[in-house]
């Protein structure tokens, strides 16, 4: 009985050290390389830091701030543009699945509005 025993437990553990691997194998659900999830707008820092996540389609400006100033954006979202508006007044249209990593050579982004047109 204890060959037994311990051939069961030999065999749940191999099975569980498969089913591990498969979990650790699964790709993660993620829109880029910096983990932006899908249907967010993310902006990160010039180090590539995550400084804020946005999902919410608004009529009005939503202010950014710890995303203030952010180096780079990624638009994660399917159907939905992303403008954002920098201090000095400009604006920027970031679509779908877009990345803009040259946001700093524009200005210093401070709002975004998430529309339900793909090209703002």
């Amino acid at each position: 009985m204890k060959f037994g025993t311990r051939r069961s437990v030999a065999v749940l553990a191999a099975g569980m050290g498969v089913f591990a691997a498969s979990l650790s194998s699964a790709p993660a659900a993620q829109a880029d390389s910096l983990g932006c999830p899908v249907a967010y707008v993310c902006f990160y820092s010039a180090d590539g830091a995550t400084t804020g996540y946005f999902q919410d389609i608004t009529a009005t400006w939503q202010t950014l701030s710890a995303s203030r100033g952010a180096a780079a954006v990624f638009n994660a979202r399917l159907r939905n543009g992303a403008l954002l508006h920098f201090t000095n007044g400009a604006t920027r249209c970031v679509r779908p699945g877009e990345n803009r990593n040259d946001l700093r050579k524009i200005g210093t982004v401070d709002k975004i509005r998430i529309v339900t047109s793909d090209n703002c």
